[in-house]
C-alpha cells in the first residue's frame, strides 16, 4: 500500500461529503486505502459513504465524540501506507494530486512532507505558498504555509519525529 488517505468526518453536509469522497476516488493514482473516521456517533454518515461501494474505503466510527486531534491520531494508527494523504470532509482535490505528490516524495527521499497551492471554491482565489525549503522555513515564522488538507506526509518522517496531533494545540494541531 503506497498511500493512506486520512479523512476525519464530523457532521458534514452530505453533498460536500459526496464531493470530497468522489474527488479522492477519481484520482489518477490508485494505490491507496481511503480511511474515513466518523467522529459523531449520533449523526451517522455511513449511508453516504456506502453509496460509493469502493473496496478502497475503510469506514470507521468512534463510539463517542473524541475531537479532531484524537480522531486524526486514530487514523494515523490505522494507516498502512508509506505516505499519508491528509484530507478533510469538506475539501476537494484535483485528480492528479496523489500522482504528483507521490512522484515528488519518491524522487526526493529527504523530503518529509509536500503540500500545494489551494483554490477557494467560493470565489476561485488561489493561495500560493513558497515552494523551496528556505522559503517555507521563512514563511513558517509568520504562519502555516504547508496547507494541511493538501499535504502528503512520509510516514517514516512523522514516526521519526514522534509527531502526533495534540488536542491542546487545537484548532492549530496541524501547525504544531
Amino acid at each position: 500500500m503506497k498511500v493512506s488517505v486520512l479523512m476525519p468526518v464530523y457532521r458534514p453536509d452530505a453533498g460536500f461529503l459526496r464531493e470530497a469522497i468522489a474527488s479522492v476516488l477519481t484520482q489518477t493514482f490508485g494505490d491507496f486505502e481511503f480511511l474515513i473516521l466518523d467522529d459523531c456517533p449520533d449523526d451517522d454518515r455511513s449511508g453516504v459513504v456506502a453509496e460509493f461501494g469502493d473496496s478502497r474505503i475503510v469506514y470507521m466510527r468512534n463510539d463517542r465524540n473524541v475531537g479532531i486531534s484524537a480522531s486524526r491520531n486514530r487514523l494515523l494508527d490505522a494507516a498502512k501506507g508509506e505516505y499519508l494523504a491528509v484530507f478533510d470532509h469538506d475539501d476537494v482535490c484535483r485528480p492528479e494530486r496523489f500522482a504528483k505528490e507521490v512522484a515528488w516524495l519518491d524522487a526526493h527521499p529527504g523530503c518529509g512532507v509536500v503540500s500545494s497551492w489551494t483554490r477557494r471554491t467560493s470565489d476561485g482565489v488561489v493561495k500560493r505558498f513558497p515552494e523551496d525549503d528556505r522559503g517555507i522555513k521563512t514563511a513558517m515564522m509568520h504562519g502555516c504555509c504547508v496547507w494541511h488538507p493538501a499535504s502528503m506526509i512520509r510516514r517514516s518522517s512523522l514516526e521519526a519525529a514522534g509527531a502526533r496531533y495534540e488536542a491542546a494545540s487545537s484548532p492549530c494541531a496541524d501547525y504544531m
